[in-house]
């Protein structure tokens, strides 16, 4: 007997999407008896410039906008990470190809980095109930919450700096002697690129990272339309700007 190949993919995708689609469900079930409630609303709205850079650097493209997660969003998620990763001859080549399925469900994986800050805070990560703890929040997340109220979330919660400055205000007051209100585009941009690794990027520790990560951003926010050819040639060409500070520990 002579293997089709095409049937056998095409039998075991369909077995792995039958196999997600009642798993989801069950471990959100399980979830939603055992997680604490979810993060409550941000009460004062993050500036809109801070928004598109958390937008663009979480890889959003285009307007603003947040995905449920679904056992089929999941899945498509997982199989086009997958075949970028396999059909890619290097670790640029992966991420160049990868972006494209990040730009399909930022809003999701915003909705995990804030379930994973969040569990950390209620101390429920590390515990066994956190597997299903997260995926019944991040499902609650892109369901119940729109995407700015997301991006505030996470602009609030967020770490930043090897210091670990909780959230865009008192990051902005650490990092620029200002209000998270009164940032500019760069300056924004620089405070995104610490999601959600604060001390890799830390521009007092290590500004020669932190700059074209910045401007990686700025490039994405045009793209979106939210900086203008001016505007961006202002940003990339403006100086990090931070105070003085040192590097490490509080």
């Amino acid at each position: 007997m002579t293997l089709d190949l095409r049937n056998l993919v095409l039998t075991l995708v369909a077995l792995a999407m039958a196999g997600a689609a009642f798993l989801l469900p069950a471990i959100y079930t399980v979830g939603n008896w055992i997680a604490p409630p979810p993060p409550a609303a941000v009460s004062a709205p993050i500036p809109p410039i801070v928004r598109a850079a958390i937008w663009a650097r979480a890889g959003g493209a285009g307007t603003p906008r947040v995905e449920p997660l679904t056992s089929w969003s999941a899945f498509r998620f997982v199989i086009c990470m997958g075949v970028a990763d396999a059909l890619s001859a290097s670790r640029a080549d992966a991420h160049a190809r990868q972006e494209h399925c990040v730009e399909d469900h930022p809003g999701i994986l915003m909705a995990e980095q804030i379930s994973r800050l969040h569990l950390t805070a209620t101390k429920v990560i590390g515990t066994p109930r956190y597997p299903f703890s997260q995926v019944a929040t991040a499902v609650r997340l892109t369901r119940e919450r729109d995407v700015d109220s997301l991006l505030d979330i996470l602009a609030a919660t967020s770490a930043f700096g090897s210091k670990q400055w909780r959230g865009v205000n008192e990051a902005s007051t650490a990092f620029f002697g200002k209000d998270a209100g009164g940032l500019t585009a760069a300056e924004a941009a620089l405070l995104s690129v610490q999601i959600p690794d604060p001390a890799a990027l830390d521009p007092w520790c290590h500004p020669d990272r932190a700059r074209p990560e910045r401007d990686e951003v700025l490039a994405k926010m045009k793209k979106n339309g939210a900086l203008d050819k001016d505007s961006f040639e202002s940003a990339v060409n403006a100086p990090l700007g931070v105070v003085a500070g040192h590097c490490g520990s509080r």
